[in-house]
C-alpha cells in the first residue's frame, strides 16, 4: 500500500483533522518510509520557550536555545549531521493553547528548515499538525 499523498509532497507543514489517537497511524506512515519520527504534545506548554524546548526535545536536540527561533531552525536544518534517516517527521498535538502567532512563526521556521534540508541533503522534513476531532456534543 502506498503512503498518503501528504507524506510524499514537499510541503513541510501538514494539517490533519482527527483524534490524537491517530498520531500512531501517522507515525507508522513515516517510520515505514524510514523517517525519524517524534511526537510533541503541546498540552500545558506555557509559551514560546517551553514550546521550542518541547520541539527540540522531541527531535533529540540538546542545545536549542529555548527563546530563539533561529536556533531551532538551524537545528532542524542540520538534522542529518547527528541523526541519520531517510527524512524527518513530527506530529504536534494539543497546540490550540499556544500564544497567538507562535504557531505561525513555528510553521515558518519549519518551512525554512525543510527548504534547507532539501537543498543541502535532498531530505524531507514534515510536521503534521494534528487537529482534534470536533466534538459531536451540543
Amino acid at each position: 500500500m502506498e503512503p498518503p499523498a501528504f507524506a510524499l509532497t514537499q510541503e513541510a507543514v501538514v494539517k490533519l483533522d482527527g483524534p490524537v489517537a491517530k498520531a500512531g497511524e501517522v507515525e507508522k506512515i513515516f517510520t515505514d518510509l524510514g523517517f525519524f519520527f517524534c511526537r510533541v504534545d503541546c498540552a500545558g506548554l506555557g509559551g514560546k520557550g517551553e514550546f521550542i524546548t518541547a520541539v527540540g526535545t522531541g527531535f533529540g536536540f540538546s542545545g536549542v536555545d529555548a527563546h530563539n527561533w533561529d536556533s531551532l531552525e538551524d537545528s532542524l536544518g542540520s538534522l542529518p549531521c547527528f541523526r541519520k534517516a531517510a527524512g524527518y517527521a513530527a506530529v504536534l498535538s494539543n497546540f490550540s493553547g499556544l500564544p497567538p502567532g507562535e504557531l505561525a512563526l513555528f510553521e515558518e521556521v519549519v518551512r525554512d528548515a525543510a527548504a534547507a534540508l532539501w537543498r543541502n541533503y535532498s531530505l524531507r522534513l514534515k510536521v503534521v499538525l494534528l487537529k482534534p476531532e470536533k466534538s459531536s456534543r451540543k
